[in-house]
């Protein structure tokens, strides 16, 4: 892929790294990324509109290519909004629709409740309000295990590294994850492949700092004032932010609309990535149709 790679100083002089791709006449598009994932997991929606207009995606502090934090405590999706607000800035951005995944859900949430202004549209793929540990895998229990395991990864970081380092080169993980229903059938193998290799290079004691963070964000105050167009996309077969999850945010915003793709699981970008590039082809025309009123008015 031909990317732009280039950085740039957040608010409280992280070194974030980003990487932009596209040119057109459309609205420019920011890229959330899923925590673990990188501008790689967005191949297919890159090669789709990359001839429409112009999209960028970053690195979350501390992970991958961007510097760890200059300052304690922000790791969470407030912190992480801050950084794309920088990115706009540093873009010369006025107005993007944003697209999370994941955990890029809740960070655009908390990019509409400090600049909403500046934000034509939302697209949340696999992605909850907030909270996501209390609704993982459908289980009550889960929200009290997972905070466990996450002080015991930060504690053993160099030996989680090795591990996932020695996990993400043996052949037999993706149909191991694959039978335990947490990868679909249709998964872009290769693609899969490439991430989870660079996944391995992430420094863990950071990497679940901003899981736990994660675990006690919540955004769900803000879901009521979102009045731009807004797309939900998740798989029935999501068991880490299942479609009750996304059923519930759309019952918070009225006007949004909900795909739900049979047989995908967390990771439908890349399982189904025409279904999916398919509706935000759909919320880029509605939102660029709205700023074009807009301006004519």
């Amino acid at each position: 892929m031909d990317f732009v790679l280039r950085s740039l100083r957040s608010f409280d002089e992280t070194d974030i790294a980003y990487q932009l791709r596209g040119d057109g006449p459309g609205l420019p598009v920011i890229l959330s990324n899923g925590l673990g994932g990188d501008y790689r997991a967005w191949k297919h929606v890159f090669d789709r509109f990359d001839r429409t207009r112009p999209l960028a995606t970053w690195d979350y502090r501390g992970l991958y290519r961007s510097g760890p934090p200059r300052t304690p405590g922000t790791l969470g999706p407030p912190a992480q909004a801050r950084d794309l607000e920088a990115l706009l800035d540093e873009l010369g951005w006025k107005r993007a629709i944003l697209v999370g995944w994941s955990m890029g859900v809740q960070v655009n949430f908390e990019a509409w409740r400090r600049l909403p202004s500046r934000i034509a549209a939302i697209g949340a793929i696999n992605g909850v309000a907030g909270k996501p540990f209390d609704t993982a895998l459908g289980s009550r229990l889960v929200r009290h295990v997972i905070p466990a395991i996450l002080r015991q990864m930060r504690r053993r970081a160099r030996w989680v590294s090795k591990m996932t380092a020695l996990a993400t080169s043996w052949s037999g993980l993706l149909p191991a994850m694959q039978r335990l229903g947490l990868v679909g059938a249709t998964l872009d193998l290769a693609l899969f492949a490439e991430f989870a290799k660079t996944f391995s290079t992430l420094d863990f004691d950071l990497y679940g700092a901003t899981l736990q963070a994660l675990g006690r964000h919540d955004a769900h105050d803000v879901l009521s004032s979102i009045d731009v167009p807004f797309t939900l996309v998740t798989g029935d077969r999501d068991m880490l932010t299942p479609l009750a999850t996304a059923r519930a945010v759309q019952a918070r915003i009225p006007h949004a609309r909900l795909r739900v793709l049979p047989g995908g699981t967390h990771y439908t970008p890349v399982e189904y990535p025409v279904e999916v590039c398919e509706e935000l082809e759909r919320l880029f025309l509605e939102a660029d149709s709205a700023e074009a009123k807009k301006c004519a008015g």
